[in-house]
């Protein structure tokens, strides 16, 4: 007994490994892809995917170069479906709009600002129970009399026609305008990307433990759609201070 014990430790330990050796590979590669990238979305997209990369530090100080060149871009989040696999991950684009949506309301956002002491909502210090919880209440929570997120209506399969809402995470700092001592806390934006990153992956996880009693990792493809659609995850970045016509 003590040696299918000790064998069946040892496959296992191979195993994970073999999943962290491919893990890691996976980053190399990817890292590879956009380390000669001039362009900010393709390391913000990195960055996003691997939040606690070995080259993390590599990547923020080729955005912060980049970043200083291009202060008023504005990025867009965007899912990349891979059907074959049975996954979705996101990128980010470039919204071609400077500082931001002109015509996006201050209703529809979710505004998180970044300082040099941490990440913050309202003038309050963010934490992620207090995200979890405005954002499962912005999605979930409406009355057209109140002062939250608008809806549309959506048509979804399994759930058929639904009140989505268009709530949109935005991040900015609160540097006003770029300048030579102008600095961002690359740390900050990027934990508080990873952080809204499981806000809506433990969500997501519990609307499919409600509906078909299993994880969202779990589900078929179309299964993940379906509450990603009832629950849609939108966001802008900003590197300077938003501001908003209404």
């Amino acid at each position: 007994m003590e040696k299918r014990l000790y064998i069946l430790a040892f496959l296992t330990l191979i195993i994970l490994e073999g999943c962290n050796f491919h893990s890691k590979n996976r980053v190399d590669e990817s890292w590879e892809a956009v380390r000669q990238s001039e362009k900010i979305e393709d390391l913000i997209s990195f960055a996003f995917e691997y939040p606690k990369a070995d080259i993390i530090d590599s990547c923020i100080l080729k955005l912060d170069q980049l970043v200083r060149l291009s202060p008023e871009i504005s990025l867009s989040k965007y899912p990349i479906l891979d059907s074959l696999n049975g996954e979705v991950k996101f990128g980010f684009i470039d919204t071609n709009n400077d500082c931001g949506d002109y015509y996006l309301k201050k209703q529809n956002t979710y505004l998180i600002t970044i300082k040099d002491n941490g990440a913050f909502h309202n003038n309050k210090k963010l934490s992620y129970e207090g995200l979890k919880k405005s954002i499962e209440e912005l999605l979930n929570k409406w009355h057209p009399k109140d002062e939250v997120p608008q809806r549309k209506l959506a048509d979804v399969k399994y759930f058929g026609t639904i009140l989505s809402s268009k709530l949109i995470i935005v991040l900015d700092t609160d540097v006003e305008q770029f300048d030579k001592d102008s600095n961002i806390n690359w740390k900050q934006y990027i934990e508080t990307l990873a952080m809204v990153r499981l806000t809506y992956q433990e969500i997501w996880n519990a609307k499919a433990q409600e509906v078909w009693k299993t994880d969202f990792s779990s589900l078929e493809f179309d299964r993940k759609l379906a509450i990603m659609k009832c629950l849609p995850f939108s966001m802008e970045l900003n590197f300077v201070k938003r501001t908003f016509r209404n």
